[in-house]
Formats: structure tokens, C-alpha cells, sequence
């Protein structure tokens, strides 16, 4: 989880397990908390605090940002489900490829360096070395209707299947980013933001026109990497 400015473990019990999905789990803990797989007498909440870690990291970097103590404890997961993604249809091209694209590698990548670390046999009897197994929820979808059965099928298979190079698009959506930074700080570009920022602010000083500036220049190159 991306611990943002009040950590990780904040994040998790605000964002996920404040969810409207945990409702009926939390009703369940309430009535009968044995039942609902916990201990007796225990709530909700004292559950998730003995059974759920929060660790800080980032599928947008390599070796998913985990530190040491991270890496030692997702040395002990025997299975691996990933869910992280952005799903805006507007984000910018090359945050979609760090997290969609090559997200999932990553973490694939990093279970592989956690289960060289792992010393001691996981709670499900992972030994050292073996990995553990990575269950991966896609972004697609499928929008429409039809009546009878639809079968699955390999995407390969499909008569829609676009075989891409998915590292060279890549590359090329990072490059589009460095492109878009370096035609924002061309001399007509910055003079055209200028005058928008002193039609905006006036006379507002130097310091205020050239922050303002520097702000309708990224918005300028986000812009560039939504339209990408």
C-alpha cells in the first residue's frame, strides 16, 4: 500500500477496511464472532488488527518499494494477490504502463527475491526458494450482451488478438513523457503560459507569475500524457 502522508496501516483501515464491502462481515462479528472466524468476544476491528499487516510499498517501483522488514514479511505470503491498478480512463500514459503494465511483474519479480530470502518454511509450507503462487486480477472487462453460453479463451487465441511488443511500448510511453517535458519548456510554449498566467494573476509579482507558470506547464504536459 502507497503509505501516502499518514502511513500505510492508516490507509488500509480508512480506504479498505472501512469499505461498505466488510458491512455484512462486521454484522456477523457483532452476533457471533466465532461464527464470523474470529475469537470469542472479539469485534471486527480487533480481528483486523491480529490478522491484517499493512506494509508501505509501490507497484510502480522496482522491487515494489518493500524495505527490509517488508520483504521479510512478504517472504512468509504463500499466496499473492494482486489488485492493484489504475482504472481511470484519463490517467496519464506512462502511470497507467508503471502500474498496469508492469505492475504485475514486478510483483512476480519480488516473490521470486522473497522466496530466495525466506529462511524458514511459510504458515502453508512454502519451503526456501519456493515461490509462492501469484494470483493476478485483471483490468479488462467485457461490455455488452448476448444470450447463451460465452466461453473463455486464451487472449492468443482470440480472433481480436493484437500481438504488440509490450516492452517497446514501454519505452515508448516513458519517452512520450520526456517529450511532452521537453516541448513544455520551449521559449514560445513558456511565453504562451506566461501570458496566460499574467492574464490570470496581473501584477502579482515575479515569484507569483513564475509559480504560476511552472503550475500550467505540468497541467500543460499532463495533458500531453492523457491524450497520448
Amino acid at each position: 500500500m502507497r503509505p501516502g502522508r499518514r502511513g500505510a496501516e492508516h490507509r488500509v483501515k480508512r480506504d479498505i477496511l472501512k469499505n461498505d464491502a466488510f458491512d455484512r462481515l462486521r454484522d456477523a462479528f457483532k452476533e457471533d464472532p466465532v461464527a464470523a472466524g474470529g475469537l470469542d468476544g472479539e469485534t471486527f476491528d480487533e480481528m483486523c488488527d491480529r490478522r491484517v499487516f499493512a506494509v508501505k510499498g509501490d507497484v510502480g517501483q522496482d522491487g515494489l518499494g518493500l524495505d527490509d522488514a517488508g520483504l521479510a514479511l512478504f517472504s512468509t505470503v504463500d499466496i499473492a494477490v494482486h489488485s492493484a491498478a489504475t482504472v481511470s480512463f484519463d490517467s496519464a500514459l506512462d502511470d497507467a504502463v508503471q502500474v498496469n503494465l508492469l505492475g504485475p511483474g514486478r510483483v512476480a519479480a519480488a516473490l521470486r527475491v522473497a522466496a530466495e530470502a525466506r529462511t524458514e518454511p511459510t504458515p502453508g509450507g512454502l519451503a526456501p526458494g519456493e515461490k509462492a503462487y501469484l494470483v493476478a486480477v485483471s483490468t479488462c472487462y467485457v461490455a455488452g450482451s448476448r444470450r447463451g453460453n460465452a466461453p473463455e479463451q486464451m487472449v492468443q487465441d482470440s480472433p481480436f488478438f493484437v500481438d504488440v511488443d509490450w516492452r517497446a511500448e514501454a519505452h515508448n510511453a516513458f519517452q512520450a513523457r520526456k517529450d511532452a517535458e521537453q516541448a513544455s519548456r520551449t521559449p514560445q510554449r513558456l511565453k504562451a503560459l506566461e501570458a496566460d498566467a499574467i492574464k490570470t494573476l496581473g501584477a502579482a509579482g515575479t515569484p507569483a507569475i513564475a509559480e504560476r507558470v511552472e503550475s500550467l506547464r505540468q497541467k500543460w504536459v499532463g495533458e500531453q500524457m492523457t491524450q497520448t
